[in-house]
């Protein structure tokens, strides 16, 4: 059920989407020794799922913009 998984740049967490009732992003910790399945951070339009990218910062992605159909949007880890 996940797809789209993508490594963080310090290799400790692993993002990957969840599509359930929305598409979800999820955050799994590969530095725990509990197994989880993930901490949901936000959704996604279905339709733009694989357009996101993971840096030092955050999460880029692709979502509905208020002006445009698609903007460049960035979730902070802050």
């Amino acid at each position: 059920g996940a797809g789209s998984p993508k490594l963080s740049p310090d290799g400790t967490r692993l993002f990957f989407t969840r599509r359930q009732s929305t598409t979800s992003v999820f955050e799994l910790d590969l530095q725990s020794t509990l197994p989880a399945p993930g901490r949901r951070i936000f959704d996604v339009d279905r339709n733009l799922r694989g357009h996101w990218t993971v840096a030092a910062s955050g999460i880029y992605f692709l979502a509905p913009g208020d002006k445009t159909p698609t903007a460049l949007h960035h979730y902070s880890f802050a």
